[in-house]
């Protein structure tokens, strides 16, 4: 018997020193601190639900005062999630070198992933290119949910767009772009479905309607969006266990 149990504590360890492994391998594919362009801020809040995440974000400078910003979500959950999202980042990046448009990137990025069979697996995500000269952004939407504007004068609403098929499914789909514009004092909040789907005790979803107050009643700056929306999720969920990965992006122009 205790052969037996010594057997399994070691293969416990092997499997949690192989996920601390993973989650270090995970944050070299991350973008780290989003160093914002000059005129903006940008926050990052990034909490998986099992030590690695199947979440992922990036910022991408395109040149001639363009930068890309980037959320996603691959289906599942755990390594094989987080191995699928870190394929995803390396291609997408290879992808968006010389592009301006968001649905081309995402379209380059479909057609090679969509065209290798992937057990299955896919991803939703955002890509919002900004003009940092003028504070346009130009954005497209793979099957994510909308990302939220919050005016500078706490105003939030959803910025509904077009959403297309997800990324990894069918190598053909083009992705629509949908224009907005970040005024002085505007935020863009992107968000993976984590937020909106946090579960209390009482399987009670966070929602939408929660997640445009928090965003609304915070103060505005990239880090003040970022702490009330995981503030108020985690007061929400309180000693619920968290049922999915969590990641906030935020965007302000100053």
């Amino acid at each position: 018997g205790y052969a037996r149990l010594h057997a399994r504590l070691v293969e416990r360890e092997l499997v949690e020193r192989d996920i601390a492994l993973a989650q270090r391998i995970q944050q070299q594919f991350l973008p780290g601190r989003c160093v914002a362009p000059s005129g903006y801020g940008v926050a990052v809040h990034f909490k998986p639900a099992l030590g690695v995440s199947g979440d992922f974000y990036d910022q991408i400078d395109l040149g001639a005062g363009r930068v890309a910003y980037v959320i996603g979500d691959v289906s599942g959950k755990g390594v094989s999630a987080a191995l699928y999202a870190s394929t995803l980042t390396t291609h997408m990046r290879y992808q968006a070198v010389g592009q301006s448009d968001p649905g081309a990137i995402l379209s380059r990025t479909n057609a090679v992933l969509a065209g290798r069979g992937h057990e299955g697996m896919f991803a939703t995500m955002i890509v919002a290119v900004l003009d940092t000269a003028t504070g346009a952004v130009q954005m497209a939407n793979a099957g994510h949910p909308p990302p939220f504007r919050r005016r500078r004068d706490g105003t939030t609403e959803a910025v509904r767009g077009t959403t297309a098929t997800p990324i990894g499914l069918d190598p053909s789909v083009s992705y629509p772009v949908a224009p907005l514009t970040l005024a002085p004092g505007d935020a863009l909040v992107l968000y993976t479905d984590g937020v909106i789907e946090a579960l209390d005790v009482k399987q009670r979803l966070f929602d939408e309607a929660r997640t445009i107050e928090a965003i609304g009643a915070s103060n505005g700056t990239p880090d003040g969006v970022v702490r009330a929306l995981s503030t108020a999720i985690e007061k929400f969920v309180g000693s619920a266990s968290q049922s999915d990965d969590i990641t906030i992006l935020t965007l302000c122009r100053n």
